[in-house]
C-alpha cells in the first residue's frame, strides 16, 4: 500500500508527463514552426508555381463610366472551378457572378440600379484548381445630372424646351 503522498508524488510525475508528451507532440505534428499559436490554421493562397489565369471583362459601356445597371461579362484563360463577386461599396441588394458550364466564362450582374455619381470597385474572385485569385475591376456609374454637355433634353431642363417651343 502507498501513503497518501505517494499517490500525491506520482500522480504529479504523471501530469508533468502528461503535459511534457501534448507539448512534444503538438510541436512535432504541427511541422515544427514556432511563430503559430497551438491549433493556428494556414489562411489558404495561391502556391507560388500557380500561375493566374487572364481574365477579360467587357461592359455594355466604357470602363471609365457605365450605366447605373450593372452588367458586365467575363472570360478566363483557364477552367474556373468557382467564381464569387463582391461589390464595393455595398449596394444594399443583391449581386452576383454566374460561372458557364464550360468554366471558362461568367457574367457580373446586380439586383438593382446602382447610385449615380459613384466609383464601384467590383471584386471577382476566381477559383482554378486548389488556387483562389481576386480580379479587380473598377468603375464610375453616371450621374443623375448631365454636365459638361453643350445640348439638353427636355427631360434636363423642360423649362427651355416650352420657352423656344412658345417662341416660335
Amino acid at each position: 500500500m502507498y501513503t497518501p503522498a505517494e499517490r500525491l508524488g506520482q500522480a504529479v510525475v504523471v501530469m508533468v508527463g502528461l503535459v511534457f508528451a501534448i507539448t512534444v507532440g503538438s510541436f512535432i505534428l504541427r511541422g515544427g514552426s514556432g511563430d503559430a499559436g497551438l491549433g493556428a490554421t494556414p489562411t489558404p493562397g495561391a502556391s507560388p508555381t500557380a500561375k493566374p489565369p487572364d481574365v477579360k471583362f467587357t461592359q455594355d459601356t466604357c470602363c471609365i463610366q457605365t450605366a447605373r445597371a450593372m452588367r458586365a461579362t467575363w472570360e478566363s484563360s483557364q477552367t474556373v472551378v468557382k467564381a464569387a463577386f463582391q461589390l464595393t461599396p455595398d449596394p444594399g441588394f443583391p449581386c452576383a457572378t454566374t460561372l458557364d458550364p464550360s468554366g471558362a466564362k461568367g457574367a457580373l450582374s446586380c439586383q438593382g440600379l446602382l447610385r449615380g455619381a459613384t466609383d464601384y470597385v467590383a471584386t471577382l474572385s476566381l477559383t482554378v484548381g486548389r488556387d483562389t485569385f481576386r480580379y479587380d475591376q473598377r468603375f464610375k456609374t453616371m450621374g443623375d445630372k448631365l454636365t459638361d454637355v453643350k445640348w439638353f433634353t427636355e427631360f434636363e431642363n423642360p423649362t427651355a424646351l416650352r420657352s423656344s417651343s412658345t417662341s416660335m
